[in-house]
């Protein structure tokens, strides 16, 4: 890409999924052997309670099995269709600013900003004004009072 032009922005993000992937086939063998064993359990059962713990056991695991060998399915598509986004823009030439066009820039910014605050200053008051109003009868009542304590207290 750096040979059709100069890059000004890049960003790349990667999922390494390989761990996932075989912790989850591992868990997968685990409990097909934890099934079998089951299963030996099972035939040499002699009671109705144990075969139906048993049962109920089997059905767990196979079922733990399958929802784990459908995430593990889900794994295999999003490796088999990844999707990359690639963005491009092209600028007529890139030129560096100097610092006489930079401070420029940042003067004419300042006085935006100020501009900005003082809008923002101003809808402060239209959305407050009645708190505004409150808050200062209570300063001025609470001025008043004691500056009156002081000089009877003269």
């Amino acid at each position: 890409m750096e040979e059709l032009g100069q890059i000004l922005s890049f960003s790349q993000y990667a999922d390494n999924i390989t761990k996932a992937y075989r912790d989850t086939e591992s868990r997968i063998e685990l409990l097909k052997l934890k099934e079998d064993k089951l299963k030996e359990l099972l035939d040499r059962a002699e009671n109705l309670e144990d075969i139906i713990t048993i049962e109920s056991q089997i059905m767990d695991i196979q079922y733990e099995r399958e929802q784990i060998t459908s995430n593990l399915k889900d794994m295999d598509d999003r490796v088999d269709y990844d999707t990359y986004y690639i963005s491009i823009r092209q600028v007529k030439t890139y030129t560096e600013k100097t610092f006489s066009q930079k401070f420029k820039d940042s003067f004419g910014e300042g006085l935006r900003n100020f501009g900005y605050t003082m809008e923002d200053f101003a809808l402060f008051f239209g959305y407050n004004w009645a708190y505004l109003l409150v808050m200062l009868g209570l300063g001025l009542g609470l001025f008043f009072g004691i500056r009156a304590r002081r000089s009877k207290k003269l």
